[in-house]
């Protein structure tokens, strides 16, 4: 009973090893490299593209594609419901608060969207990273 005990204890310790050395930081390097990466590109693209972005910033302002201008409408005019049509009910309210809360403090609502899709980006990609 002793050894079996013994044997639980030491593959408990050796787990809780295995958890602590995971890798958060090399991982935490790729996605920001990768963000950088592709911030590089979106800005080339959005100076000879445009978008409705609203900092006047190009590597910000090239990530104001698809869903975010309903985030904006949202956060211009709060939630809509039109029968037949598109309405931004279909949106879940969570990214526009946390975005609002953030554009006081960060100098506009685009960017705070921005700081909190990043934020949540990285917390997925290190989140997955520990599961797998």
């Amino acid at each position: 009973m002793t050894q079996q005990v013994a044997e639980v204890r030491t593959a408990a310790t050796e787990h809780a090893a295995a958890r602590t050395s995971w890798p958060w930081l090399p991982v935490t390097a790729v996605f920001v490299a990768i963000t950088l990466a592709l911030t590089a590109l979106v800005a080339g693209v959005h100076m000879h593209t445009g978008t409705m972005g609203h900092t006047g910033l190009p590597w910000l302002d090239g990530w104001y594609r698809w869903d975010s201008a309903w985030y904006w409408r949202i956060e211009a005019g709060g939630y809509f419901y039109h029968p037949g049509q598109q309405s931004s009910i279909a949106f879940f309210p969570v990214f526009p608060l946390l975005a609002q809360a953030l554009a006081p403090l960060v100098g506009g609502w685009q960017i705070g969207g921005q700081l909190v899709a990043l934020a949540s980006g990285l917390a997925a990609t290190v989140l997955f990273t520990r599961w797998v």
